[in-house]
């Protein structure tokens, strides 16, 4: 297992963690717009995919199911990442302020950015309108920036987690592509067989 101590973080990475993170003295609407992203963003986002797929139109269903099999790829893997890098999240190294009262669990990566972020290049590459491909992707990188706003996150948790949030939509997405082309694929050469 490797494990990340204080003396291994760099410096760029305690910076931008102190500049991001909002204290006593950010605008209160601003510490509200940071939790309300980091608490509840996630749990709306998969209760829309959820409506989407139960109540959207059946041309939806596969941007739907393969935008959460991309959430459930980062976010098993951000858990299997965890289970062999211990790193500590910044409020257990008494750096900046924990607006959540977060569990001192491992910081790396951060499974909420490394979801959000699946969801947001998932909606990036889906068929949907482009101004709904924008909006869930921007709600997406809202709860990434929000959970090093909160304190619960180094920028470099959520980094790690961006990259694999990113790998797992974009593996995911071109799989189902290709899968949804072979089976055409196959069609057509069906009814040109019969």
């Amino acid at each position: 297992m490797l494990i990340l101590q204080a003396s291994d973080m760099h410096a760029w990475d305690r910076s931008l963690f102190l500049w991001i993170n909002l204290d006593a003295q950010s605008p209160a609407a601003l510490v509200s717009l940071a939790v309300v992203a980091s608490r509840w963003l996630p749990a709306v986002g998969v209760a829309g995919l959820v409506l989407a797929l139960l109540l959207g139109p059946r041309r939806w269903r596969r941007a739907v199911l393969s935008t959460a099999a991309a959430m459930a790829l980062a976010w098993l893997g951000a858990s299997l990442i965890k289970q062999g890098v211990t790193s500590p999240r910044p409020f257990a190294l008494g750096l900046g302020t924990d607006w959540l009262g977060h569990s001192s669990s491992n910081g790396f990566p951060s499974s909420h950015a490394s979801v959000a972020t699946a969801f947001a290049v998932s909606a990036l590459l889906s068929g949907w309108a482009p101004a709904a491909r924008w909006a869930l992707a921007l709600a997406g990188l809202l709860v990434c920036w929000s959970r090093i706003a909160v304190g619960v996150h180094f920028p470099s948790d959520v980094m790690a987690a961006m990259l694999l949030g990113t790998f797992c939509a974009v593996a995911v997405q071109g799989t189902a592509r290709w899968l949804s082309a072979r089976r055409s694929g196959d069609r057509r050469s069906l009814g040109r067989v019969a």
